[in-house]
């Protein structure tokens, strides 16, 4: 019986996921049975990211599709640059991603690729954390809406011309698809579908996973539609299941005795077998032959290993200890690192990333020192818990080992909120583990929560100063630039301590709020603390940078930047890349230039008429540079010299006649890398003191007032950058519509008895330089 295992579309694309390599191993070296394995992400990204798919999305668009006002112009700009896909997929493959400028652009066409590609399907956003359609997957009506409509499901077209006829000319007769986030559900149960109408060979298609086993546990339905489309659920580990499924299904047998087995009876009924706990521990070295690992978007190969299952820990906030079964059991560590050298031999990737829930610090260490031993070319990451064995002395030797990133659930950094979590951590740990790290070189990255039950504001912003403080001092300090956070609200999950014993974390009422039949978590009341909407608040507050297309949406054309991995911090430390965003460039003026050079528009540049997009914008031109994703904005005053600037025009020519407002425009398309000078004799010069520095307003941004009392959002329309400051501060501006130093400026106060704080306005001059809100002059 011919057996395939199969991972959907729906996960990120920069690396291979583990679970079915894994098992592909354990069914050849323990139960002597042969499965294929195919990982369908990446296939479809790959075939999405593609000229002949972005061409035909751009068909489509001009053809059928009415786009209007920002997104037509937005199309219009971006168009040329989305044809360029197959260069950038060859940039974020290869050596050319160490250059930050040629991967910033990659990184730019992949996103317009996207865009252009989910405009062409109705109701659909593509990018590469999530594929989301127009009917989404927390709701069992919605999904029946999507799976079978080719209108608005790219799986369908993506599924008849690979795998369907792969499977029909191999005359598969098993298929395993692993389901192990969300946004795999839809294109998993697309596939079953199609499965079932096309494939007569196939005797029975199986699902596993981590999300699935959460879904059949807690929210699938004795008799339910999805049933139609499969014929089993495997719960929990796939190795204490499948081989006998396998058998079972090759020989004709019942399926009534497997463990952690729920199967499709007649009528689309469901039969729920004994669930168990299970103590397998699969130290085979994975297979990922099946897999087309030189697709992937990452330079280097970066495989997934693991030392242990389950936690050691049961967090009340946490679903692990139910959604994977059984005890915390290890893998001896002197096999971990075989399987490490043997992967390297065979895949030659020196690059790992341990995929534990959590990787016990002291089997770091043990790792860690058999590594150094041995002197291995190795580079890893992993998570672990914050621990008294994180000294110094062991963090070096973790350093030297290579480990380039250690992630910690820090969670909340109050030692009563930690312990109402039953964290089981002291918080002078996360001070001295953070620090061993940082001295060492190790980068670290911080998850925490705001808003677990009865946590106060107080405790919360506690937290995200802590977290801040870190992220300075790793960078200023220890030189380790790529240490990182990420946070957000508490969402209560099902099968979590607080969600089977409310009570204790002072919850009066749980319920489902609208939120779907399939969601996996739910809404709840606190008597004390944060409640959710207080805490959305407080997190988008401090995360205001990530919240510009909400709060400008009007002037924002662009699709935003990718967000790609945390494999994009790891890679980086393991290269040492340096990020050029310390140093800042000054603006120089093309009337100090040669005058028998030419200026021209930089060849990345394309620019639309605003006025043809029944859009409010002031300016008439809208210049678009694919390079570094931005945008500029002329007055149509100024149409005839952007059509010789487009041809290309002599700086004689330019100063000629020209008056001091269009060549301070043209400094600063210069400045921004819109223009380009042939053979420029002038070097960049780089800021150094900004204190005696004259720097000028930039007038290309925008101003929001905030929420709270007092401040001022300023948007960059160049950049995007987007910054937070007061009122008073905002007034100070005024004073940058000429040029001027800071120590002007504090002159000026002075002189009128404001009494601003030096620190203060360094503060402020800093942020203003780094949104380029203020740009400075030589």
């Amino acid at each position: 019986m011919k057996k395939l295992l199969i991972f959907p579309p729906g996960w990120t694309p920069v690396g291979p996921y583990l679970a079915l390599p894994i098992l592909k191993s354990y069914l050849k070296e323990r139960e002597d049975i042969d499965v294929s394995i195919v990982d369908l992400n990446i296939e479809f990204y790959d075939e999405m990211l593609s000229a002949e798919r972005v061409n035909k999305s751009l068909d489509i668009i001009t053809r059928e599709k009415s786009l209007k006002g920002r997104d037509q112009l937005t199309f219009d700009l971006v168009k040329e640059s989305a044809l360029k896909i197959e260069l950038a997929k060859s940039i974020i493959r290869g050596k050319e991603y160490y250059d930050l400028q040629k991967r910033d652009y990659a990184e730019n066409i992949i996103k317009n690729s996207l865009f252009l590609i989910s405009k062409s399907i109705d109701g659909c956003t593509i990018d590469l954390n999530k594929i989301d359609l127009k009917y989404g997957y927390k709701q069992t009506n919605d999904i029946m809406q999507v799976i079978d409509n080719s209108d608005i499901n790219p799986f369908i077209e993506f599924y008849k011309k690979g795998i369907i006829e792969r499977i029909n000319k191999e005359k598969i007769e098993f298929i395993g698809i692993s389901i192990s986030g969300s946004y795999q559900l839809i294109s998993a149960l697309t596939l079953c579908l199609l499965i079932k109408k096309s494939c007569n060979s196939v005797k029975h298609i199986s699902l596993g996973g981590n999300y699935i086993t959460r879904l059949a546990i807690h929210n699938f339905t004795n008799r339910h539609p999805f049933y139609k489309y499969f014929d089993s659920i495997m719960l929990y580990d796939g190795e204490a299941v499948l081989p006998q499924l396998i058998n079972a299904v090759e020989n004709g047998d019942t399926l009534e005795g497997i463990n952690n087995l729920y199967y499709i009876r007649e009528k689309n009924e469901i039969c729920k077998n004994n669930i168990v706990a299970t103590s397998i521990v699969n130290d085979t070295v994975p297979d990922f032959d099946g897999f087309q690992l030189d697709k992937y978007l990452m330079p280097e190969l970066v495989l997934p290993i693991y030392t242990s299952r389950q936690c050691f820990n049961k967090c009340a906030f946490c679903t692990i200890p139910s959604a994977t079964s059984g005890r915390y059991r290890t893998i001896p560590v002197v096999k971990v690192l075989q399987n490490m050298k043997e992967l390297n031999s065979k895949y030659h990737s020196r690059i790992f990333s341990f995929v534990d829930e959590t990787f016990e610090a002291s089997r770091m260490v043990e790792l860690a020192e058999m590594i150094n031993e041995e002197q291995l070319d190795f580079y890893w990451h992993g998570e672990t818990r914050f621990s008294p064995t994180l000294t110094e002395e062991n963090c070096n030797a973790i350093y030297k080992s290579g480990c380039r990133q250690i992630q910690f659930g820090l969670e909340s950094y109050n030692q009563r909120v930690l312990d109402k979590m039953k964290k089981n951590v002291k918080i002078q740990w996360i001070d001295m583990n953070i620090r061993n790290c940082l001295k060492s070189g190790i980068p670290v990255h911080l998850f925490f929560m705001v808003g677990f039950p009865t946590e106060t504001e107080a405790e919360a912003l506690n937290s995200i100063n802590y977290t801040t403080m870190i992220l300075n001092e790793s960078k200023n300090k220890y030189k380790v630039p790529y240490s990182s956070r990420g946070f957000q609200e508490f969402g209560l999950d099902i099968g979590s301590d607080v969600w089977y014993y409310p009570e204790k974390y002072s919850i009066n009422k749980i319920y489902r709020d609208g939120r779907g039949d399939l969601s996996t978590n739910v809404s709840f009341d606190i008597m004390e603390g944060l409640s959710t909407e207080e805490s959305i608040k407080l997190v988008s507050k401090h995360q205001f940078e990530h919240q510009s297309d909400k709060l400008f949406t009007q002037y924002m054309l662009l699709p935003e930047r990718l967000h790609v991995s945390e494999v994009k911090w790891i890679l980086d430390s393991v290269n040492k890349t340096e990020y050029h965003s310390v140093k800042t460039k000054l603006m120089y003026d093309i009337r100090n230039e040669s005058k028998d050079l030419y200026i021209n528009l930089d060849e990345h540049v394309s620019f639309q008429e605003a006025n043809h997009y029944d859009l409010a914008l002031d300016k008439r031109f809208v210049l678009y540079n694919s390079m570094n994703h931005q945008i500029f904005y002329l007055d149509d005053k100024y149409q005839t010299i952007l059509e010789q600037l487009s041809e290309g025009i002599s700086v004689q020519e330019l100063l000629t006649g020209s008056q001091g407002e269009l060549l301070d425009e043209i400094n600063k398309m210069i400045y921004f890398n819109f223009l380009n000078i042939s053979n420029k004799s002038h070097k960049d010069q780089y800021l150094i003191d900004y204190e005696s520095t004259d720097c000028i307003l930039n007038d290309q941004f925008v101003v929001k007032e905030a929420n709270d009392a007092g401040g001022i959002y300023l948007l960059n329309l160049i950049t995007y950058d987007m910054c937070k400051i007061n009122k008073l501060s905002f007034l100070l501006l005024d004073y940058f519509k000429k040029r001027h130093s800071l120590e002007c400026l504090k002159a000026e106060l002075k002189k009128n008895d404001f009494g601003f704080k030096g620190k203060d306005l360094r503060n402020l001059f800093s942020i203003m330089l780094d949104s380029k809100i203020l740009i400075p002059l030589e």
